[in-house]
């Protein structure tokens, strides 16, 4: 079995990958720039601009961009990561 992956912080819902390619997406970027630029397949990217577009609701990519801009998610600072808890130290014998 495999670890879960540990899912970092969002902000109104949103991850900071996703608000990465919401900023690709609103400055006009295709599919395969995003991708590019981020470091990932390009239909990775698509995942991710499908399921960004399911979420406000829009019909069409110029409304995902219009509404991402509405929204003010790009305006707002992303949350500091947070450190994992550490584990308490073995008692020492």
């Amino acid at each position: 079995m495999h670890p879960e992956a540990v899912q970092p912080p969002t902000l109104n819902g949103i991850t900071p990958r996703r608000r990465a390619i919401a900023s690709l997406l609103v400055e006009g970027h295709t599919d395969a720039v995003i991708g590019d630029r981020l470091g990932m397949n390009v239909r990775t990217a698509r995942v991710h601009i499908a399921e960004l577009a399911a979420t406000p609701g829009s019909e069409s990519r110029a409304q995902l961009g219009y509404l991402i801009g509405q929204s003010g998610i790009l305006d707002q600072e992303p949350p500091e990561p947070q450190e994992p808890e550490a584990s308490p130290a073995p008692r020492q014998r």
